[in-house]
Order: C-alpha cells, then sequence, then structure tokens
C-alpha cells in the first residue's frame, strides 16, 4: 500500500506547517470571502499562514482522525488548499489513494500512523523538510524496488553528480560570470533529488548566490513530488513542469548553467520521427534510442558556458556502428571538445537496473583551460560498499576519492588523460580492382574499375596517417592495385574503458605460487598422458617391408591455434582450416576463413603441409583430412591436431584408408 500511502505523507507535512493557523485562516475566509477581490483575499490568507499556500477548511489532520466520515472530511480539506496545492494532490491522484484505502477500511489507521511522525514544529525550514521528503522516498524506493524505482536518483549518485559539477576547477573560472546567480536544469527531474544536490552544493560555496531549480518529468507522482519541494523551498512550482521532454519541452530556448539528468535508459523511441527531424535541437543524431535524444536535449539547453552531468549506460560510451546516432553524437560531443570527463560506476548502484553505468560530464568552459584537446577517464567501478539492501553504493569517502582525482587531473592506476583523438577510429575503404581473364586491370574512362565482390574495410586508429596504413597494414595482403575509397571512409568514436585500464594480475604469497606450481604440474602431467592416450588410439599399423611400426615413432603430433572472428579478412593470406570445414574426408575451402600472413606469424599458427594428416578431437570428434595441396598455405583453428609423417617411405592417404 505504499503507493496510496505516499501522497499522505505531504499532507502531513503541509498540515504540520499550517495546522497553528487553522482556525486564523477559517475565519478569515468566512469574514472576507464576500468583500474582497481574489488576489487580495488569496494574498491576505497567505499573510496569516505566513507561508506561500493555505487552507481555508479549518481542519487539521488531527481533527479529521477524531470522528466518522474519515475520508468525507479529508477530502474537504484537501479540497481547502490554494489552486497550486490542490492542482499537486491530483498529480498524486489522492482522491484514488483515499477511496482504496477507505476500501480497506485502513484510511484512518494509515492517517493515524502518519500523524505519529515527529516531524518537527514550525521551525523547520522548507530545506529540512526536503530532506526528510526525500528520506521517506528514498525508503519506499528500496523497500518497494521497480514500482518507486525511477522516482529519484540514488543519493549517493547525486552527491557525486553534485560534488564534480561544482568542484573548484570549474568554481574558479564559474567566479568570473556568476557573481549572483545560476539556474541548474534536469529535462528528467524525477523528485527533484539531484537539482537540489546540486543547488545545495553551490549555496554552500557561494552563500550569497541565488540558485534557482528547473525541472521537468513526464511522471505525474514525480512532478507532484518535485512541486512540493519547490513550493517549501522557493514558494512556486511553476519551475517545475509536467510533460514529455523530448516531445513537449516546456522550457524550450531556455539556457542554463549547470544541467544534470538520469534519463530512462535505452527507452525505445515510438514517437513518429518527424516530430525529431523537425526540432533542430535533434538535427546532430537521430536514432530508434531515447538516449540519443535526451543527451541533445541535454546539450541545447547548455549555456555559453553549461556545464552537465548525466548519467548513461556503460553502453553509450561504445553503442552504434559508424554513421549510427549514437557514434554520430560522440563524435559531435568529442570534435566540439564539450566531453570533459566520464566516470565508469560500481554496478548494482540503481535499485530498479543491474545495468552497468557512468557519468559523462560536459562542459563549454574546458576549451579554455587546460583540459583542452583532452578528456579524462575515472574508473570508479571497484569504489563500493555494499548496504543492508545489498545495493552497492558510494560512501563519503569514495565521493572523496572520486572528486579529488577528477580535481587533480593526473594519471593513476584508476584515472587516464587522453587525448580526443585516442577515442577516434577510422573505417577505412579499399577497393580492389576488376581484372579480366587475362588478369589484367579493367579501366572505365580512365578509372580503374572496383571489384565489388573484393571490396574490404578496416578500422584503424583516428591518429595515424590513412595512407601510411593502407601501404603497410593493408596493401601488402591485398591487390598491389588496390586504393583507398575515401568516399566511403567514415570517422567514429568508442570510449572502450577496459583498453585504458588493465586489470593487474594479484599479488600472491610464496605458498599460494608453490601451491599453484604444484597445480600446473599435475595438470602439464595430465595433458601429457591424453597426448600418450591420443598417439595410441592413432596406432594404426603401416606394414613397410614386413615391419609393424607404431606411428608414435613415425610422426609428430601438435595441437591447433586459436584465431578469433576480428582477424578474418576475405581475400586473405592463408586459409583457416578448422572443424566444419572437413567434409567427407576433403576441405571445403568455400568455408574456410582467410588471415594474413602477419596474424599467422603473429599467433604462431602451424602452417600444413602436403600429406599432413588433421584430425578433430572436439566437436564431431573424429574427422580425418590429408592435406592437399593449395594455392595458398593452410593454417590450423583450435580442435584439430596434425599428423605429419617423418618417414617418406610411408603414404599418409593409404594410412588413413586403412
Amino acid at each position: 500500500m505504499g503507493m496510496e500511502v505516499y501522497p499522505l505523507i505531504f499532507l502531513r507535512i503541509l498540515d504540520n506547517l499550517l495546522s497553528r493557523k487553522a482556525i486564523d485562516m477559517r475565519k478569515f475566509y468566512e469574514k472576507e470571502n464576500q468583500h474582497l477581490p481574489a488576489k487580495e483575499l488569496e494574498d491576505g490568507l497567505k499573510a496569516i499562514s505566513e507561508l506561500p499556500f493555505y487552507n481555508i477548511s479549518g481542519y487539521t489532520l488531527s481533527d479529521i482522525t477524531k470522528d466518522g466520515n474519515t475520508a468525507f472530511k479529508l477530502l474537504n480539506y484537501i479540497e481547502g488548499f490554494n489552486d497550486e496545492v490542490r492542482q499537486i494532490f491530483a498529480l498524486f491522484d489522492i482522491n484514488h489513494s483515499i477511496s482504496v484505502l477507505n476500501s480497506k477500511n485502513i484510511l484512518k489507521g494509515a492517517l493515524n500512523i502518519i500523524l505519529s511522525f515527529n516531524i518537527g514544529n514550525e521551525s523547520i525550514t522548507g530545506d529540512e523538510y526536503r530532506l526528510i521528503i526525500e528520506y521517506f522516498t528514498e525508503q519506499l524506493t528500496l523497500t518497494m524496488g521497480k514500482e518507486f524505482g525511477e522516482m529519484s536518483t540514488p543519493h549517493d549518485i547525486s552527491e557525486l553528480m553534485a560534488a564534480i559539477l561544482t568542484s573548484p576547477y570549474y568554481r574558479s573560472l564559474a567566479r568570473r560570470r556568476y557573481a549572483s546567480s545560476a539556474s541548474i536544469y534536469d529535462p528528467t527531474c524525477g523528485t527533484a533529488g539531484t537539482l537540489y544536490a546540486v543547488k545545495d552544493a553551490l549555496t554552500s560555496q557561494f552563500s550569497s548566490r541565488d540558485v534557482m531549480v528547473y525541472g521537468q518529468d513526464i511522471n505525474p507522482r514525480n512532478a507532484a513530488v518535485a512541486k512540493i519541494l519547490s513550493l517549501l523551498t522557493v514558494g512556486t512550482t511553476d519551475n517545475i513542469q509536467l510533460g514529455d521532454t523530448l516531445t513537449a519541452d516546456k522550457f524550450e530556448g531556455r539556457k542554463f548553467d549547470y544541467v544534470v539528468a538520469n534519463f530512462p535508459f535505452n527507452m525505445a523511441i515510438t514517437h513518429d520521427q518527424d516530430l525529431f527531424s523537425f526540432d533542430p535541437k535533434y538535427s546532430i543524431a537521430s536514432s530508434k534510442n531515447g538516449n540519443v535524444y535526451f543527451v541533445q536535449n541535454i546539450l541545447d539547453h547548455m549555456n555559453e558556458t553549461g556545464k552537465a552531468c548525466f548519467v548513461a549506460p556503460m553502453s553509450s560510451l561504445t553503442a552504434g556502428d559508424f554513421g549510427s546516432g549514437e557514434n554520430s553524437l560522440r563524435r559531435y560531443i568529442i570534435e566540439n571538445d564539450l566531453l570533459d570527463c566520464v566516470v565508469a560506476l560500481p554496478s548494482k548502484m540503481f535499485p530498479s537496473t543491474n545495468i552497468s553505468t557512468c557519468l559523462w560530464v560536459l562542459s563549454k568552459q574546458k576549451r579554455v583551460s587546460n583540459r583542452k584537446g583532452r578528456v579524462f577517464l575515472i574508473d570508479a567501478r571497484d569504489m563500493f560498499s555494499t548496504d543492508s539492501a545489498k545495493r552497492n553504493i558510494l560512501t563519503n569517502g569514495a565521493i572523496n576519492k572520486i572528486v579529488s582525482l577528477y580535481q587533480n587531473y593526473s594519471n593513476t592506476k584508476i584515472s587516464k588523460r587522453v587525448y580526443n583523438s585516442d577515442l577516434g577510429e577510422l573505417l577505412l575503404s579499399v577497393n580492389q580492382p576488376q581484372r579480366d581473364y587475362d588478369g589484367e586491370i579493367i579501366f572505365k574512362d580512365g578509372e580503374k574499375v572496383a571489384n565489388k565482390d573484393k571490396q574490404i574495410t578496416e578500422v584503424a586508429p583516428l591518429s595515424v596517417d590513412a595512407n601510411h596504413y593502407f601501404e603497410e597494414r593493408i596493401l601488402p595482403n591485398v591487390d598491389e592495385e588496390s586504393w583507398i575509397n575515401f568516399s566511403g571512409t567514415r570517422i567514429g568514436y568508442k570510449i572502450r574503458f577496459n583498453d585504458f585500464f588493465k586489470k593487474d594480475q594479484e599479488e600472491i604469497s610464496s605458498s599460494q605460487a608453490l601451491d599453484a606450481l604444484d597445480k600446473s604440474r599435475k595438470r602439464v602431467n595430465t595433458l601429457n598422458q591424453n597426448l600418450v592416450e591420443c598417439q595410441n588410439n592413432l596406432k594404426d599399423i603401416q606394414h613397410v617391408e614386413g615391419k609393424e611400426i607404431r606411428l608414435k615413432f613415425v610422426s609428430t603430433i601438435q595441437s591447433g591455434t586459436q584465431v578469433s572472428p576480428q582477424n578474418f579478412i576475405i581475400d586473405g593470406g592463408a586459409y583457416l582450416l578448422w572443424v566444419s570445414t572437413i567434409e567427407n574426408g576433403k576441405i571445403n575451402f568455400q568455408k574456410c576463413k582467410q588471415i594474413t600472413e602477419e596474424t599467422m606469424i603473429k599467433k604462431k599458427c602451424v602452417i600444413l603441409q602436403e600429406g599432413d594428416i588433421v584430425i578433430s578431437t572436439t566437436g564431431t570428434v573424429g574427422k580425418v583430412v590429408v592435406i592437399p595441396k593449395s594455392d595458398k598455405p593452410i593454417v590450423m583453428g583450435k580442435g584439430l591436431v596434425r599428423v605429419q609423417l617423418l618417414d617418406n617411405n610411408i603414404d599418409s592417404k593409404s594410412l588413413v584408408s586403412t
């Protein structure tokens, strides 16, 4: 019943603030209702309450629980609030909550429980009530899981975002421009926890600054909570709006000093694409993944010196092929030098998802600082503790360490400065010429005709010279008359965290090392025994000049090499033989993958010779083939064993047929 009880908590808070003046407000209303204009009447009631809201029912929550008709009196009580508050409780759908609780005969009991909460007296400030609300919301999120999981960002993540955005690096630059005010915007504000975390951080550092928060959320309940927080802290709710940020941006054209967000991850876009194609703020990239549009919304709302920090799935760092929406957006952000920092967060930090997440930090200030042209990466994936709900959390110590790394801007085991170009990739498109039956190149209008069946692509680091890379790495493995098709060459960006943060091997004690060595020896002995057994299983006997000779005395046996798919190319320097390419005692060369000679050398592949016997030891065990002549070298993949005869007097084909 947490969802139904939740709005009653807010009633309790407002009641706690108004209860002392309940009778006075009622008397004033009865006396002046027929005489004063609406605006003067409202101002008079607010003057009595000394708050930006009031209630004319004359009730307190305590009065409502004393006699019968609890539901009726509670509805009248809610109706007695000013319009702004009534609209908030309409967003909660509080009438439905009251109906549900009343139908179960627990409405009065629920009110009594809420009235028993000690939430202070009238001296409690709006900001202190905000902390109480955030506490209740977080507790319900933890106990109810996904039902409440989308309401707010975990407090520790909000605190980290706020600390990074307002760290001294930014503060020193901010002093130059903002003497008295600052604005913070969240396009998917939830219950506004992150907005207020940034506000608190700013006001604690710049006590004289007037900090205003703005937010929008598609969920009515979230918007209701955020509006109450705003009402209690700044006296208005106009700065919090309800609606779909992507298609009905209520802050269209507004620019802000800080933008924060924890948008829904990987949301499928079901809107008509025309809704986005005609909106200039979504002109950078298009996609069916909502992440792309939320980030563009964030970029659109950053002012000329703006900063932003948002939570995103780790996949946002690498998702999308060249030219895709995700890749194009990364390219725009990095090439415009907007990406300041990426922080990889621990897993299992959100109650509603186990998706691995990270923080993106954007800045329009880095272009005039020592961070120009670079991105700072922080690996905080192991900086977690576990709470009672088995959720990974960031302690204050962990947050301080991450912020310290961010400020120091140094290379460590868990932080790296990289150049923007280090994150870039070049997709080289290579054309090979079409040749006639005599091997001559075919020309058309003086240009070499490309063989469409032999077009290849290769990914190269963006920092290399494309022509040099082509000549050194590609041309030796293709037709010598090949050329780069620059019209088909593309640029993309991927932030592969694991490429920058290699995990060190664990230190072990001498006793552990000896134990591991002993286990390794046992494994080697076992492998030797298996090899002997394999040789014995292959002990087909050949009669040479009337003698029986065991195979192990006239052959060597070797196993194949693992070659990963990223090494495969269309027209390579060698065939890769594996189990599935052996069919009925022959090699199906059409199925064979091909690799470069460079890969063949690098992987130390076993090069098969004509007459070698190859036997499969995994998959379909026992497949046998005798290696024939071939136009290219044949190398042996994993799951195969080569039997190479040492005695030329023994015929491999007759041996296999035997």
